[in-house]
């Protein structure tokens, strides 16, 4: 589990506290995580501490 994963876990955290819709939350993960991806994958983005 990287840094970004553990982020995204604690934005999903946020968003059910704040009670968004279910269909919501999983638009948002998912569109963090293709992001993340993106970063990894296209831009060689190395695994650093946030």
């Amino acid at each position: 589990m990287t840094d970004f994963d553990i982020e995204i876990d604690r934005f999903m955290f946020d968003c059910a506290a704040k009670g968004l819709a279910v269909k919501t939350m999983k638009s948002n993960e998912q569109t963090l995580k293709i992001y993340v991806k993106l970063m990894f994958v296209n831009l060689k983005l190395i695994h650093q501490k946030m």
